[in-house]
């Protein structure tokens, strides 16, 4: 008879991955201009094993007018708190279109 004591002992990993969006609005169809994700696997001390990050232009998310939600006073924020982050995501973020077209 095998008992709860004597029984082996089964591997569960835990790994999490933790994603965030950087947006220029609260509200659902809010303009995104960061994607990023890692990879925490808590059976090594809460490694990071993978990260993953790209920036997306907002000009295309601009044109594309009341399609994309942008708040100034959310676009006032980012300015106030990392004012280099927006001109990043514009200058080194990759198109909007690529990431919907899979480019």
């Amino acid at each position: 008879m095998t008992t709860q004591a004597n029984s082996p002992r089964v591997y569960k990993p835990k790994r999490h991955i933790i994603i965030d969006c950087e947006t220029l609005s609260v509200k659902k169809n809010a303009a995104v201009v960061d994607v990023a994700a890692v990879l925490v696997d808590f059976n090594f001390g809460g490694l990071t094993t993978k990260e993953f990050q790209v920036f997306i232009r907002q000009g295309e998310q601009v044109e594309a007018g009341s399609l994309f939600h942008i708040d100034p006073d959310t676009v006032d924020w980012h300015n106030r708190h990392d004012p280099e982050s927006l001109a990043h995501c514009e200058n080194h973020g990759v198109s909007f279109q690529d990431i919907v077209t899979g480019k």
